[in-house]
């Protein structure tokens, strides 16, 4: 009797692929909070991963192909010479990790909004990470892209503070002046240094002016003083 030997099927191991990108995802995701923390990771539909969450531990199929959209805030708190903390910049990356994520689609860098930064830097730093994230099919790249946009975000904001700061060194008080007219001075050699005094402690330029005298003659008369300085300098000599 010839016996037929008939090889049983074996039981399929490792998951679907559809339920393998979700699991992805949803590691990507907690992965995110864990180093970004739960302040700065905001999902747009907590409800919707809290169901894949549940799915893949009871190994269902039913939310295998969710799309998650996530906001993450990314701050620039850096201080300033005297470690007196600035205002923090902020700008909000939104990303979307569509259903094929990672292994058949890409992940999409949905916008990048900031009051901090100008239109065209914006639109600078969406385009580069899109480019980037184009070529990214197979891989998690969540937290690649999101570690770029912050890296170019504090950049960008490092320059603009220093050109801020370039501007602040280059300006020049604007000087204001007076002219003040003194009768006469009864005894000018006394008169003239406590002027002097005055305009030295205000960091003022101070000429004066009078008629000609007579040798030996402490009495001066017809006086101008031209000041020029700041204008709290000059009203307090004044």
């Amino acid at each position: 009797r010839r016996i037929q030997r008939v090889n049983a099927p074996v039981a399929r191991l490792t998951p679907p692929p559809h339920m393998d990108n979700l699991r992805r995802r949803v590691d990507e995701i907690e992965a995110l909070i864990a180093i970004f923390g739960d302040e700065n990771i905001e999902l747009e539909d907590s409800d919707a991963y809290a169901d894949a969450v549940r799915a893949l531990d009871a190994n269902e199929e039913a939310c295998s192909t969710t799309t998650f959209c996530i906001k993450c805030t990314v701050t620039d708190d850096d201080a300033d010479d005297d470690g007196r903390a600035k205002a923090r910049a902020r700008c909000v990356v939104s990303l979307k990790l569509p259903s094929g994520y990672p292994e058949d689609a890409c992940l999409d860098v949905v916008s990048i909004m900031s009051d901090d930064l100008s239109r065209e830097t914006v639109a600078t730093l969406l385009a580069d990470a899109r480019s980037r994230t184009a070529s990214t099919r197979g891989n998690e790249c969540a937290f690649e892209t999101l570690t770029d946009i912050t890296e170019a975000f504090k950049s960008h904001m490092a320059t603009a503070r220093a050109t801020v700061e370039n501007q602040a060194d280059e300006e020049v008080d604007e000087e204001f002046h007076a002219m003040i007219k003194i009768d006469h001075m009864n005894d000018s050699k006394a008169y003239l240094a406590t002027l002097k005094k005055w305009a030295d402690a205000l960091g003022l330029g101070v000429r004066v002016f009078h008629k000609a005298q007579s040798t030996g003659v402490k009495r001066i008369e017809g006086v101008f003083v031209a000041l020029w300085g700041s204008n709290e300098s000059i009203k307090t000599f004044l």
